[in-house]
């Protein structure tokens, strides 16, 4: 396996106005950003996993955050944008996309030479899947790339920003 894409959060209850932690507008313009990633990743066999929140009604997250994202909702359903791109559904209860999921143990079944992630929220789960993949078995045995794309956005604009000028090259 050459290359897995780590989708993070892509859901409706970050994309949906009305809902507790709706990204804004500015979040529309990553999807068409994502969807030609999956298009192009799709074509080369890559392997794509929907990394999802699926929070239990009384989560633990819900003393930092507003409830979110709760599991059987529509808000922790992906957006329809990405429907027609097959890929794995991976739900997590935290910011982590290791801790308590099958993430580690499907990579290291797949054993991947690059990761790329994209996704929100940039600097809560986005940035947890990039520093805790390191930490994971199936990483340090190949060392893969980690690319870190312009198809990630948070929630607070001004913090993308300045993480787009550290991170990602224009």
């Amino acid at each position: 396996m050459a290359r897995v894409v780590l989708v993070s959060d892509m859901l409706r209850g970050f994309f949906e106005e009305g809902y507790p932690l709706y990204c804004g507008i500015d979040a529309q313009s990553i999807i068409p950003n994502v969807k030609k990633l999956l298009e192009r990743e799709l074509e080369q066999n890559s392997k794509i996993f929907y990394l999802c929140d699926h929070h239990a009604p009384d989560d633990p997250e819900f003393r930092m955050f507003p409830p979110h994202c709760i599991e059987g909702t529509p808000e922790a359903e992906i957006i329809p944008e990405l429907s027609p791109y097959p890929g794995e559904i991976i739900p997590k209860r935290t910011f982590s996309s290791f801790y308590n999921t099958s993430l580690e143990k499907k990579l290291e079944a797949l054993q991947p030479k690059t990761i790329v992630v994209c996704g929100v929220c940039t600097h809560i789960c986005v940035l947890q899947a990039v520093i805790l993949m390191p930490e994971t078995e199936a990483t340090k045995l190949k060392s893969p790339s980690i690319v870190l794309l312009p198809s990630t956005i948070g929630l607070i604009s001004s913090l993308w920003t300045i993480w787009r000028r550290c991170l990602v090259p224009s």
